[in-house]
């Protein structure tokens, strides 16, 4: 297996994973961060709920799916060849 292949892979299993929480109810609400991710420490002022968002935003983004609700995009389900799964999922 290539890296490429590898990480096509990887990306493929998140994708249905989250295809799979979607079609159970779970959606952007539900992917947040433990509440101590707010707490200071000594070195680190804690995230507010605006940085663990932008965060949140930014995976999405990264994996292809929409920033908004998280679902993955078509572009994203065509490239993973993931199309009977989606179909599913709705």
């Amino acid at each position: 297996m290539t890296p490429e292949e590898l990480v096509a892979t990887a990306h493929r299993g998140l994708t249905l994973a989250r295809l799979f929480n979607l079609r159970e109810g779970f959606g952007r609400a539900d992917d947040r961060r433990p509440p101590r991710f707010s707490d200071p420490l000594p070195k680190h002022a804690g995230l507010t709920r605006e940085q663990q968002d932008t965060i949140v935003t930014d995976y999405y983004v990264e994996q292809g799916w929409d920033p908004q609700t998280g679902a993955p995009t078509p572009e994203t389900i065509r490239a993973l060849e993931l199309e009977a799964d989606a179909a599913h999922a709705a």
